[in-house]
């Protein structure tokens, strides 16, 4: 898990962030592909669709997602990040259990990219162990 931290924040550092765009605003994400991956059991893969929002709060380059809730998949959370040259990262560390990030790039109000939630379950924590993986486009309202 510490690995993946470190490859996040790394990821962040290289993006090469010179001038803050402004994408502050709600966006509805419209998934392209979904992906629920687990190493715990058969069948370890399974597909969904849909759609869900998330808001983006912005501060010069810095910029807080805020991720809604998606029918069991994941719940609200509030990633912290940067935003440059029509690309940004944004990173959430959840203690020692799992990770969330989400990336985009960005073209006027539409942005497409990837989000990722990758969870460490210990059989007594109640997380699942494996991630989660979305493509998708999110247009600004």
């Amino acid at each position: 898990m510490k690995k993946i931290i470190a490859l996040a924040f790394i990821m962040l550092a290289m993006v090469g962030f010179t001038q803050a765009q402004n994408i502050a605003g709600t966006y509805k994400m419209n998934f392209k592909s979904g992906t629920q991956v687990y190493t715990d059991r058969t069948p370890a893969r399974a597909s969904f669709s849909g759609s869900t929002t998330f808001t983006v709060t912005q501060n010069g380059d810095e910029i807080t997602v805020t991720l809604q809730n998606y029918g069991g998949k994941w719940s609200t959370h509030r990633m912290s990040g940067r935003v440059g040259n029509n690309k940004f990262l944004a990173v959430l560390p959840s203690g020692s259990k799992s990770v969330y990030m989400i990336q985009g790039t960005i073209k006027g109000n539409t942005i497409t990219g990837e989000y990722v939630y990758a969870r460490y379950g210990d059989g007594n924590s109640g997380i699942v162990p494996g991630w989660t993986k979305v493509s998708y486009t999110a247009v600004r309202q």
